[in-house]
């Protein structure tokens, strides 16, 4: 039992995994909320969009995807080969993760629409609008 208010807020398991079942892969997998320095690391990899990196759905999946318990499936170093599999399945996961993490357009509008508690206009892209969000 933690004793402190530090001690409560570092083992609080605070990352929600989400389960998403796989077709082409026969699998589960899980796409688990962004920690700090995840979150950091993949707006680092949206921000150049002159340098955009061939990679960087699979980089996201690599921070993302993990077991039931939490554990990433994924090292980073796994990023090209991952980004070899099914293009719309790592697309489908990559858009599954911004919604998990609530980057993109998309989801900053049903954040918004949600905290007005007004209807809202549903019209947007389903494609995320990633260098909007920094």
């Amino acid at each position: 039992m933690p004793t402190t208010i530090k001690e409560q807020i570092l083992s609080a398991n605070d990352l929600i995994r989400v389960p998403e079942f796989v077709p082409e892969w026969d699998c589960l997998v899980y796409v688990r909320e962004l920690d700090g320095a995840g979150r950091s690391r993949c707006m680092d990899l949206f921000r150049d969009e002159q340098q955009r990196d061939p990679d960087m759905m699979a980089k996201v999946l690599c921070r993302t995807l993990c077991d039931e318990e939490g554990g990433l499936l994924f090292a980073e170093s796994d990023a090209p080969a991952l980004s070899k599999k099914n293009g719309l399945v790592i697309e489908r996961l990559f858009l599954k993760s911004l919604e998990v993490n609530k980057i993109g357009s998309k989801a900053e509008e049903e954040e918004i629409k949600n905290s007005e508690g007004t209807d809202g206009d549903d019209s947007y892209s389903d494609s995320p609008s990633v260098s909007e969000d920094l």
